[in-house]
């Protein structure tokens, strides 16, 4: 029933995510963890830096903008140029999917960026208590509504029609536990103000209303990708190896007077 929102291809081989993967651990220069909780990412965040436990922050934040900003200046051209094939492998795999044309609006937000839960490469293990912990949560991320696009308003203003109500969030997935990892979701409660009304739920309310969600698994190799705004998390309840790595491309996108403008 709601798993029917979420669609998954294959558009990698194992050999090309190995590939994408020794590479974002090359980089590890770049990974951010800002809760020293072993989840990091590599690149631009909108989710990440401009919303807190209150929801988007006030537009005069200029210091979050152009901190944003100037990740997204530094990063971009590093993504860009060492994961060249992949990007255009997931632009021109979603624009066939989707029936549209597919661009990265890099030049204004960041590009599609890593998600990696599990040990940086100088720490090579995961603590066994972190990963003990990990594994009686039933998600690794709250319930919650992707709504990314709200902080870019100086961007969608240069077009005429710009559809939030269906918007675009997909994960591409390079490395997986070995027990596997996936996509807790959930029913979509319609246009941009009712996903706003339940992002500012208290959890204690999701849980009450949330009592039949569905997994979607991950698959290494293949872009699952959602429209419109779909309830989700990042699913738990998996065991963890000391050595397991979850590492994933997250990226977000806009149909802009008819092409898919992709970001993250």
């Amino acid at each position: 029933m709601y798993r029917d929102a979420v669609t998954s291809l294959a558009i990698l081989s194992p050999q090309a995510c190995k590939q994408a993967t020794d590479t974002i651990l090359s980089l590890d220069q770049h990974w951010v963890c800002p809760n020293n909780d072993f989840f990091y990412t590599v690149g631009a965040f909108s989710a990440r830096e401009f919303f807190d436990k209150n929801g988007l922050v006030s537009p005069d934040r200029h210091d979050i903008y152009d901190k944003y900003h100037s990740i997204r200046a530094s990063l971009n051209p590093i993504l860009a140029s060492n994961f060249k094939d992949m990007y255009e492998g997931v632009r021109s795999s979603l624009e066939s999917a989707l029936g549209a044309k597919a661009l990265y609006a890099s030049e204004h937000m960041g590009l599609p960026g890593f998600q990696i839960l599990g040990p940086s490469p100088q720490q090579k293990l995961l603590p066994q208590a972190v990963a003990e912990q990990l594994e009686k949560l039933d998600g690794w991320s709250a319930f919650h509504i992707d709504a990314p696009y709200m902080p870019h308003t100086s961007f969608w203003q240069r077009f005429q029609n710009a559809d939030f109500n269906n918007a675009l969030t997909f994960t591409l997935s390079l490395q997986l536990p070995q027990s596997g990892s996936g996509l807790d979701v959930w029913k979509n409660p319609g246009d941009t103000k009712a996903g706003n009304t339940f992002n500012a739920m208290p959890a204690s309310e999701h849980a009450k209303l949330i009592t039949d969600y569905e997994f979607v698994p991950y698959l290494t190799g293949h872009l699952t990708y959602f429209t419109g705004h779909v309830v989700h998390r990042v699913a738990g309840r998996h065991q963890l190896r000391i050595d397991d790595r979850r590492i994933t491309l997250q990226g977000h996108g806009v149909k802009c007077d008819g092409s898919w403008y992709l970001y993250n």
